[in-house]
């Protein structure tokens, strides 16, 4: 936000109310600030009485999550802070007034937001279009994560994924490709949760898996009990599913 140079009388204006919200258990955010585009002004109406929502331009959340779903290999992230990202035209920034203050000693600024401000009625909009158009500007040079930007966002949530291994890790390297073009659009990307990264994670469980079931069927005990017939059961199901993952040659995994 910048300090405003103009003075209410001499342009069109809207002060926004705001307040903040305190999440003391919030792992991420502890304070979030609300922006009220709703409250009407002087003359009866309101910002957002006066915005355009614009149309709806992603794709059903409902087709995303049906998708998702066929994938073997799922990747998710997301878009830190993603409204943030997205500049207003400077004209239109009176529009996004308000006051404040860093310091109850200090006089009360007038400042004017420079980015799209949730709590707008077209804040949605604009951050996707401002989204979708990256996905049409790269479409030329990078047409998979053209793809992707355009098919598979919700919002700021991305859901992708593969059919097969080899798919998922040339996803994995278009991931990396697809947060620097998102940075260059000034959308920073969270960094991605994929099923490669689950699967070392698996192959550790299981082999943990394994040991436990050993130690616990050949412990120094009576006969071979129904139980000790069931642990040595699931410790050959273990063993199985272990030797699967590595016999799938996975060299990611092993990074």
């Amino acid at each position: 936000m910048t300090i405003s140079s103009h003075s209410p009388s001499s342009e069109t204006c809207y002060y926004l109310p705001h307040h903040g919200v305190l999440k003391e258990e919030s792992l991420t955010t502890k304070l979030r600030v609300v922006f009220n585009g709703s409250t009407p002004t002087t003359s009866g109406y309101s910002l957002n009485q006066l915005q355009m929502v614009g149309p709806t331009i992603q794709p059903n959340l409902f087709n995303i999550l049906i998708r998702f779903r066929q994938h073997p290999y799922a990747i998710a992230a997301d878009i830190e802070k993603m409204y943030r990202q997205v500049l207003v035209e400077p004209s239109q920034r009176p529009l996004q007034r308000i006051l404040w203050r860093s310091n109850p000693d200090d006089p009360i600024q007038v400042y004017n937001l420079n980015t799209v401000t949730y709590g707008t009625a077209s804040a949605s909009f604009l951050a996707i279009r401002s989204l979708m158009q990256l996905g049409i500007d790269c479409k030329a040079s990078h047409p998979d994560i053209s793809s992707i930007i355009r098919e598979d966002f919700y919002v700021d949530d991305l859901l992708t994924g593969a059919k097969d291994l080899a798919q998922a890790q040339r996803i994995q390297r278009i991931c990396l490709q697809l947060s620097e073009i998102l940075s260059a659009g000034c959308f920073a990307g969270n960094s991605a949760n994929g099923s490669l990264t689950m699967l070392k994670y698996l192959r550790i469980y299981l082999l943990l898996i394994c040991i436990l079931a050993y130690s616990q069927c050949f412990s120094a005990n009576g006969s071979l009990t129904m139980l000790k017939y069931l642990r040595i059961y699931l410790l050959l199901i273990c063993i199985l599913a272990y030797l699967k993952l590595v016999l799938m040659n996975l060299p990611g995994l092993l990074v």
